[in-house]
């Protein structure tokens, strides 16, 4: 049975670490390994992540604040490079998620596509093969940074989400794969993508692998933006940060 390696990043959230090690405890007691990449915020958020890595026993990368794409990388590196893992079952995502049900025994070069409930509503797909044929139509929103532009768009997305079409990308809380799929460090996310877009950056990156994404029984609950708050109670900033983020990826996979 393959080894499952739990990453996160933190970013002001170590209150929310002990919880979410223990939703993981309580569904799955097979052979795992905790990863969390402290993203710099305080000098004090340090020291209390440094105490409760030794007291929940989990690895502590020490970075600066460099988003959540990038602080994934650095866990997936360790998993790899320090932890000596390459067929292991890598589940990456929030610290705000509370796990319902980790199914034992994946195997296979699959993305395995988790239920998010945010209440009653599963999150994925976060994207189906359609929206992503419309997603160019970010770009207005991303060029200008003009909110109502942008929320017409996501009325435009969620109206072409009523149409039946296959998953193309799956939420960013949790993104959930083989590690044998990544060619020694190689990188998954690309760090010009500060803080959003890592949906897009996950799926352009397995779909240009040919890997096949894969139902699951994987079952989180999600307090949106628990992680985020900061950055999500201001529209613009948002759009200050997401904007570059869509037009990195775009340039890059368009």
């Amino acid at each position: 049975m393959n080894k499952y390696i739990f990453i996160s990043v933190n970013y002001g959230t170590s209150g929310i670490i002990k919880d979410w090690i223990d939703s993981i405890n309580k569904c799955y007691t097979g052979n795992k390994e905790f990863i969390i990449v402290d993203n710099y915020k305080s000098e004090e958020e340090r020291k209390t992540i440094e105490k409760l890595s030794v007291k929940l026993r989990f690895h502590l990368i020490k970075s600066d604040n460099i988003g959540y794409g990038a602080g994934l990388n650095k866990g997936l590196y360790y998993a790899e490079n320090e932890l000596n893992l390459k067929n292991a079952i890598i589940f990456a995502g929030n610290l705000d998620l509370e796990y319902k049900n980790i199914p034992q025994n994946l195997n296979g070069k699959y993305v395995y596509v988790p239920r998010v409930l945010e209440g009653t509503r599963n999150r994925n797909p976060f994207l189906t093969k359609l929206q992503h044929k419309i997603t160019s139509i970010y770009k207005f929103a991303a060029k200008y940074k003009i909110s109502y532009i942008y929320y017409m768009v996501i009325i435009i997305n969620k109206l072409v989400g009523f149409i039946p079409s296959k998953i193309w990308a799956v939420h960013g809380s949790l993104f959930c794969f083989n590690l044998s799929i990544l060619d020694k460090n190689e990188m998954l996310f690309n760090e010009n993508s500060f803080l959003y877009g890592e949906e897009l950056e996950f799926a352009s990156f397995m779909h240009s692998k040919g890997i096949l994404f894969k139902d699951s029984e994987i079952i989180v609950e999600h307090s949106s933006h628990v992680c985020t708050k900061e950055v999500n109670d201001s529209t613009q900033k948002f759009l200050d940060l997401w904007s570059p983020s869509f037009l990195n990826w775009d340039k890059r996979w368009n």
